[in-house]
């Protein structure tokens, strides 16, 4: 015997995830400055990269008149850049990944069960495993798209130019984002597994890899708040075409029409985990018996010789 929830359509998940937002404005404020600062950390490796190559001193003039030594002196200095970047960056990874994974712990604690939990309860009480759950994903993401980049450069080379224009610019990064949205979605529900079930690592984990192709709808739910969190990424870059920042006014213009869409990106990630939290508890609701244990439970010998 199960205990049966009716059933829900995708749009109403949507809208419990829209309404958790509206009732947690603290919860978006916190996550837009969180979201901030994980920028910050990652940018300043790129900045130093972008500062290395400025510095050479490099120019079309200096390029008239250029020699093997002059071309030695940039090459080490790009190399010296370019390798505190890429130190800078495999410190920013991990402790980005580490971050993030214990907000989300926070964020699924605060919009489970009507938002009565608290965030920081949430980073308390399951952010280690969240962490333990949220590393494996990151690693297996980072091997499998390798795998992927490598596979489609070795069919670029054997391709023509017209191949070459198809694999570089629509099907790596199709290839790419496809794998790197699916262990999303995955780890998403390992962590909700985590947090909402209290679940081990492991057990979170196994769930997690089989949670899309047990409920496929968890892709279209995925599908359905991925698009607009595209479109919030991709507006400030649009806001910097449209606005021109030639003035006080215009900069003053461009900078909160930009934060306005990090706060709403903030607002997207709080309802996206909400109305994935509340599928998993709908679904995970109709899978368990009436009486916890129910299905592992049996009458001990004893009790059947009485009765008998």
């Amino acid at each position: 015997m199960t205990n049966e929830r009716p059933v829900r359509g995708l749009s109403e998940y949507v809208r419990l995830g829209l309404v958790a937002a509206r009732r947690k404005p603290l919860l978006v404020l916190g996550l837009w400055l969180f979201q901030f600062a994980i920028a910050f950390l990652t940018t300043i490796p790129l900045s130093s990269a972008v500062k290395s190559l400025a510095e050479t001193g490099f120019s079309a003039d200096m390029a008239r008149r250029i020699d093997i030594q002059l071309l030695a002196d940039i090459g080490a200095q790009l190399q010296s850049g370019f390798g505190l970047a890429f130190l800078l960056l495999l410190v920013a990874v991990p402790v980005t990944a580490v971050l993030r994974a214990l907000a989300t712990a926070g964020v699924i604690n605060a919009v489970r069960d009507g938002g009565v939990r608290g965030f920081w309860d949430g980073v308390r009480d399951y952010g280690l495993r969240s962490v333990g759950v949220a590393l494996p994903f990151l690693l297996i993401t980072l091997f499998v798209q390798a795998c992927v980049f490598l596979v489609i450069s070795i069919g670029i080379g054997a391709a023509g130019e017209q191949g070459t224009v198809l694999l570089s610019l629509l099907v790596l990064p199709v290839a790419m984002g496809a794998v790197g949205a699916a262990a999303d979605l995955m780890c998403d529900y390992s962590q909700i597994a985590v947090v909402s079930r209290n679940e081990s690592i492991t057990k979170a984990f196994g769930r997690g890899i089989g949670w899309p192709f047990k409920h496929p709808r968890a892709v279209l739910l995925y599908a359905a708040w991925l698009v607009p969190a595209i479109v919030l990424v991709l507006m400030p870059l649009l806001f910097e075409n449209w606005i021109a920042a030639a003035s006080i006014a215009g900069i003053l213009s461009l900078t909160l029409a930009q934060q306005a869409s990090f706060i709403l990106r903030a607002a997207v990630t709080v309802a996206w985990y909400a109305s994935e939290v509340e599928f998993f508890e709908s679904q995970t609701w109709d899978e368990s018996p009436l009486i916890a244990g129910a299905d592992d439970w049996s009458m001990p010998d004893e009790a059947i010789g009485d009765v008998g």
